[in-house]
């Protein structure tokens, strides 16, 4: 499993990575000697067509407090869920992005021959992360392998899980597309850090919009 999302809840740490059988996305890891755990939702088409998870199953989340959030490679919906309530959805239109390309994923899955075609054509989920109790910031990356190396364009979307809307898509983030940012957030604010092959390092700094946004 491609784990790219750890975060910590108590005494559990969760890892987060779709199961090969399709039947989880996130799993529990107390730190007491005990069983682990797995629960999170997966997407469909991943949940009926396993083949699809090695290659296509990149899932990233967070959570906080009780609540928890997860975007997928293979869907444009934002699940978000807690341990006391069922798992319900948002859709992240696709304004600027790529978006999850479903038709090539299915083509696959019904012919495995066909994957090199779906490589690299949907929008990667990079990261995600509650910016307030009800709002999460979801970054996607749409990327390309060049040189030996990838390189993307990235774009910032937050959601209002609670009110079940989206209150910016794609928001286009001005980072350089080669070598790939890496990024995390606090509160309202978004840093991104770039590291160039001249060996420089530096910090973009951005604000987080949290009320509407006008493209």
């Amino acid at each position: 499993m491609n784990v790219l999302s750890i975060r910590s809840s108590n005494d559990t740490v969760l890892a987060g990575a779709v199961y090969p059988d399709g039947s989880h996305s996130v799993t529990s890891i107390p730190l007491t000697p005990t069983e682990l755990t797995a629960a999170g939702p997966v997407p469909i088409i991943l949940s009926r067509h396993p083949i699809l998870i090695a290659p296509f199953g990149t899932v990233v989340f967070d959570n906080r407090n009780q609540d928890r959030v997860a975007a997928f490679e293979a869907s444009d919906w934002l699940f978000h869920w807690s341990t006391d309530a069922a798992v319900d959805s948002v859709m992240m239109p696709k304004v600027r992005r790529r978006g999850a390309r479903t038709d090539l994923l299915m083509a696959t899955a019904e012919d495995t021959s066909r994957g090199r075609e779906a490589l690299f054509k949907s929008s990667m989920p990079t990261y995600v992360r509650f910016v307030s109790d009800r709002k999460a910031l979801v970054i996607h990356g749409d990327l390309e392998f060049s040189r030996s190396l990838f390189a993307g364009t990235f774009f910032a979307s937050v959601v209002d899980v609670g009110g079940k809307s989206v209150v910016c898509s794609d928001l286009l983030i001005p980072v350089p597309t080669d070598p790939l940012p890496r990024f995390f957030s606090r509160s309202d604010t978004l840093f991104a850090i770039v590291q160039h092959s001249e060996g420089r390092t530096f910090v973009l700094r951005l604000r987080i919009p949290l009320d509407p946004c006008h493209l």
